[in-house]
This record gives structure tokens, C-alpha cells and sequence, in this order.
């Protein structure tokens, strides 16, 4: 999909036929609060939503507020665990395993099956994309998430600098990226600009689908606790639908060395592979920084030729390329990210490379709240496709949103960028989404730094891993400790003896 600098969007008048229903008839006024976060993002949006419920719900007042990002994850825990959190939350999949399976959310499962107030007919449920309400079903195997926004990431790329070094398309395959990256070497440009110390997640975003693709033939070998009647098909995505993997079944599956870094095939392979594209980096990939998004602006500026970025990038992107004036200014072009082959390895029999995509934040209600009737009647105002269509045109904010809806049949500005990168490959994720390949907080911070080492050369390929394995081990050991209610001794002790 082509994209050329300043992009106009269009004022799509929808007029919102929604009816719903108010509180109970013995409640004459009723209050709702929720808690959000990406306020720059979704701030007027929401506004204009409430303001639309209040109106057809005199009855009903609510209370939208906004925490900052940083730090957001943590308060929200500490406020469900509290009994002090909104009726209504938004959260990222990632923090779904710590709250949903201590029982801290509502399970959704039965007011999804069942119409939404605001739809014409089908479940609730039907009302988003298909696979993102399993997809991040908890280890009980409940639906807490209410879908909200989806998220990609793939490869943006300058197509001046791709006419000028003779690539006459962006490159589909790890190998063709190979060559394409060499093509502009050749060209003397930079192929890319990463700041691999600072949290700077492009080389991320590639190594961890890449990981989960390697490993995908080993899912009936990692997901143990379901042997009896779980069959898994990457062609098939209802063999996944409702499986997570548990802290006990990945502890064992390290210990077997399925899953550890020192000991697998499959992860040496994605390391040894990455590390291709070496070639490609800046000098000082170790040493960059990315504050202030310097590492998008290197490739807005012309400096890198290409930058793995998402949805979340369009606005910056064009807003900063318009800046520099029809001289400076260049189209790009969206791809996903180049998928690995049995080229690359012979062991990938369960197809290659997802697209880094899926849902981006939901929301949940709070197990603890005493409006859940109402929280609900809200939510399925709230992911109506008509109200959602709306929340995309200018009457709702001064610039739609970046990241597309999870909601079916939204009806977007004739511009907005329509990409959808859809899973192609069934699995069970081993780690979270666009992150690193670790367990904990304390093992994501050693992978940054066991990370840099190896592509500045002070790490070996094997010192890496062997550094890896002994983070992920120590990571998973607290797992255990930290979802105790959840791990079976036995099946450990009855699977390593």
C-alpha cells in the first residue's frame, strides 16, 4: 500500500442509530467510571463518545480519566488488586495473565455470546475481527478483553532511495531483504537506523515473531497440559482458539530444552539469521539513543532508507515529511515485515513469519465493581460499528486515529491507510506482543543489554545464548512463584522425573 505525504481526510457524516438500554428501572441515576490511557490518541474520541451515552442516557453520569502511559500498567494493578479501580478499564493484552486468571476481571464469555444491545442481530462477539477474542483468552481460558484498537508493524521504505538503488520492489522473503539491503550498500545508503540500547524496538519486532515461528512445530510438545484433546494445525486457527501456555508447561518445556535459548535449534537459528542483517545497521547502533523519536526522524530526514515502524507511525511520519517541503519530501511505501523461509530454516514446517499484528488495548471491568449491568451496556455502545465509524471522522476529533478498529464493518475517511497485516499462522504465543523475547521485567532488562552486546560484538553468539538461557530460566522460576496458584507440581515433577 502506497502512501504520499499530507494526507486530507475526509469528514465522513455518519449519523449513529444506536438504542440501547438505560439502568434498571429502580435506579434513577446511575454513575460509571472509567480509566484510560493515550489520551493524545484517543482523548477526544472517547470524549465525544461519553457525550454521546449521556445523551441517550440522562440517567447516567460518567467519570473519564485519563492516567499517563508511564507507569499506567502498574497503578491499574495495583488498583484491581485494591478494589479501588474504575468499573471500566483499558489495558494492554500483556497485563490480561496477571489480573484475568486470579479472577480480578469480569469474564466476559456470556454477555459476548450474546446480542448487543446495538447491534442488528448476531452476538456481540461477531462484532470484532475474528481470532482477537480468543486469541487473548486468559490461562482459564475466559474472555476479559473487550477488543478496542488493532496495532501492525512493517517495513516503511523510501522509494526514491529504492528507484536509485535499482530495487524494483519491497522485498517479501528474509532473503530478498538480504539482497535488497546489500542492493543499497552497494547504492552507499544507510538500509537502516536502529538505537539498540535504548529501547529502541525495531529489532524486536523482528526476532520475536521469528522465534515463534521456529518454534511453532513445537507447540503440541509446549502445551502438554491439554495432550488429551488438543491437536494443533497452524492452518487452523480454532485448534488455538482458548490455549495459553502456563507457567508450569513453560518451565518444563526450558527444562527439556525445547525453549531454552542455549539448547535449541530453532533459537540459534533466529539469532544466527538476525544477525544478517547486520550489515545494514548504523556504526553506533549500540550507542544511539531514541529519544524524541530520533530513529523515525532518521529515516523521515533521508538518512536510513528504511524503518520498521506501525500504525501508531502514520501521523508523525507525514506530518514531519510535510514540514520539509516538496524538495525534501518523498512517497513511501508499507510492507510487512520480510518473512523467514525453509530457507532460512529447515525445521520451519509450520509456515513462516506472522505479521506483527493484533490487538493493540481492550477493555476489561474490574471483578470488583458494582456496575458491571451498566459496563457493560457501555462497551456495546461504545464497539457499535456505527458509533465506532463516527469516532474515525473529524466531528470526533481533529485527526482520526492511527491504529484501525477491532470492530467489523467500520466505515473509515476515504483516505485513512488501510492495511491489515491478519494472522496467517495459528499459535500460541510464547511471549508478548512487539516486545522481546522475555518472561519478566527483570529478564527484559537483561535482554537489552545481553542484546547490544551481541551486535557490537562483545558477546558471542554462544555467550549470548548461554547469558539468554540463564535469564529466561531465573524468569520463569519467579513466574512460578508469582502465579502459585496456578502451577501443578505434580505435572512438573511427573514431566522432568
Amino acid at each position: 500500500m502506497k502512501r504520499t505525504v499530507g494526507i486530507a481526510v475526509a469528514t465522513l457524516l455518519i449519523t449513529a442509530t444506536v438504542a440501547g438500554c438505560s439502568p434498571s428501572s429502580d435506579e434513577e441515576s446511575a454513575r460509571l467510571t472509567i480509566t484510560a490511557f493515550e489520551e493524545a490518541t484517543w482523548g477526544d474520541q472517547m470524549r465525544f463518545a461519553v457525550s454521546k451515552y449521556e445523551s441517550a442516557h440522562p440517567d447516567v453520569t460518567i467519570d473519564l480519566q485519563f492516567q499517563p502511559y508511564e507507569g499506567y500498567s502498574e497503578l491499574l494493578q495495583t488498583q484491581i488488586v485494591g478494589g479501588t479501580a474504575a468499573d471500566i478499564v483499558q489495558l494492554e493484552p500483556p497485563l490480561l495473565r496477571s489480573l484475568a486468571s486470579t479472577g480480578q476481571l469480569t469474564d466476559l464469555d456470556e454477555m459476548l455470546g450474546e446480542p448487543s444491545a446495538y447491534s442488528d442481530g448476531g452476538s456481540w462477539a461477531d462484532t470484532f475481527n475474528p481470532n482477537t477474542i480468543d486469541q487473548y483468552r486468559d490461562g482459564a481460558g475466559a474472555a476479559s478483553l473487550v477488543p478496542w484498537s488493532q496495532v501492525w508493524v512493517g517495513l516503511f521504505n523510501n522509494e526514491s532511495a529504492y528507484e536509485a538503488a535499482g530495487v524494483a520492489e519491497a522485498p517479501a522473503t528474509w532473503d530478498e531483504w538480504i539482497d535488497v539491503t546489500e542492493a543499497l550498500l552497494d547504492d552507499g545508503q544507510q538500509p537502516l537506523y536502529v538505537a539498540l540500547k535504548n529501547n529502541e524496538a525495531q529489532t524486536w519486532w523482528m526476532i520475536t515473531p521469528m522465534i515463534e515461528a521456529m518454534l511453532r512445530p513445537q507447540t503440541e510438545e509446549i502445551n502438554v497440559k491439554d495432550a488429551d484433546d488438543f491437536s494443533y494445525s497452524s492452518d487452523d486457527f480454532s485448534s488455538t482458539a482458548g490455549q495459553t501456555y502456563t507457567a508450569d508447561e513453560l518451565f518444563v518445556a526450558f527444562e527439556k530444552g525445547i525453549i531454552d535459548p542455549a539448547k535449541s535449534p530453532a533459537y540459534r537459528a533466529a539469532i544466527e539469521t538476525m544477525l544478517e542483517l547486520k550489515p545494514a545497521l548504523n556504526a553506533d547502533a549500540a550507542t544511539a539513543t531514541n529519544e524524541n523519536d530520533f530513529v523515525t526522524t532518521q529515516f523521515i530526514n533521508g538518512v536510513s532508507s528504511q524503518v520498521m515502524n506501525g500504525s501508531f507511525g502514520f501521523r508523525f511520519i507525514d506530518a514531519e515529511l510535510a514540514k520539509l517541503g516538496t524538495e525534501d519530501a518523498f512517497s513511501y511505501s508499507v510492507t510487512r515485515t520480510p518473512t523467514v523461509t525453509k530457507d532460512n530454516f529447515d525445521g520451519l514446517t509450520e509456515g513462516g513469519m506472522n505479521p506483527l499484528s493484533g490487538v493493540r488495548n481492550g477493555w476489561a471491568i474490574p471483578a470488583s465493581t458494582e456496575n458491571s449491568e451498566l459496563a457493560v451496556d457501555f462497551l456495546q455502545f461504545l464497539t457499535s460499528k456505527e458509533l465506532v465509524s463516527q469516532l474515525y471522522t473529524t466531528e470526533a476529533g481533529e485527526v482520526p486515529p492511527s491504529d484501525p478498529s477491532t470492530v467489523v464493518g467500520v466505515e473509515y475517511p476515504a483516505e485513512y491507510p488501510e492495511i491489515s497485516f491478519a494472522q496467517e499462522f495459528a499459535e500460541i504465543p510464547l511471549y508478548g506482543f512487539g516486545g522481546p523475547p522475555t518472561f519478566d521485567n527483570k529478564d527484559f532488562d537483561e535482554f537489552v543489554t545481553q542484546w547490544a552486546g551481541l551486535w557490537d560484538g562483545s558477546l558471542t553468539v554462544d555467550v549470548f545464548l548461554d547469558a539468554r538461557s540463564k535469564s529466561n530460566r531465573e524468569a520463569l522460576e519467579r513466574n512460578l512463584t508469582a502465579f502459585a496458584d496456578q502451577v501443578d507440581q505434580d505435572f512438573i515433577d511427573s514431566e522432568l522425573r
